[in-house]
């Protein structure tokens, strides 16, 4: 048996000031240290064969609170990196609410058909991101391990997890920071969920309501 421990990064910047983050390399929040120390608590007895992130800080020191105190690295994995945003990045969500009203439907209501401009589709999300995971999952066979990334990444893995089709993908919910989910994979491929956004290590006012 595979176990997966698929977890969103800690709570950042660009999350308090309800920016749309995408590649930029924001730093966390003091609430997001918080959470990470608890994060650490969760997993101490937990043995992990394999740590793997995304390359943007904020993922990269989520996995680090875990490995780091069982003195393990961490494997830097490009296609585990959060959606491009182009020209969305560093603005608000509630500007590009505002101004481009296609992509907020698409975004809000459609996320299978969003696409900001200048950046990534979510559909190129998707397969990037299914790719790297069944990479990951082939090299460790019977093995326990640890993967770091984003938002935007985890919702369309979890899509692919849960069998659901990407054109429902509006039906699968967001983990929230340092969120938890749990996989399992059987010799013959079967997959299993056993846990979704699993925050039971953090307290109710560690964690933003509203999530994107």
């Amino acid at each position: 048996m595979t176990t997966l421990y698929l977890v969103r990064h800690c709570e950042a910047t660009g999350n308090v000031l309800k920016q749309y983050q995408g590649s930029i390399d924001a730093d966390i929040t003091e609430n997001g240290a918080n959470q990470l120390k608890l994060l650490s608590k969760r997993f101490e007895n937990i043995k992990i064969d394999k740590f793997y992130s995304s390359p943007l800080k904020r993922a990269q020191l989520t996995a680090r609170s875990v490995a780091d105190k069982k003195g393990m690295d961490v494997e830097i994995v490009k296609d585990l990196t959060e959606i491009a945003g182009g020209i969305f990045e560093g603005m608000t969500f509630e500007e590009i609410f505002r101004l481009y009203p296609e992509e907020e439907n698409n975004w809000n209501h459609q996320p299978h058909l969003y696409k900001s401009p200048e950046g990534e589709s979510m559909r190129a999300v998707y397969d990037r991101a299914v790719k790297a995971i069944n990479q990951i999952i082939a090299d460790n066979k019977d093995k326990t391990i640890f993967v770091a990334s984003h938002g935007g990444v985890i919702r369309t893995l979890m899509c692919y997890f849960l069998k659901v089709d990407f054109n429902n993908l509006n039906s699968v919910g967001w983990t929230k920071n340092t969120g938890v989910n749990i996989i399992e994979i059987d010799s013959d491929g079967n997959i299993k969920v056993v846990k979704e956004n699993s925050l039971e290590h953090l307290s109710g006012d560690m964690v933003i309501d509203k999530m994107f």
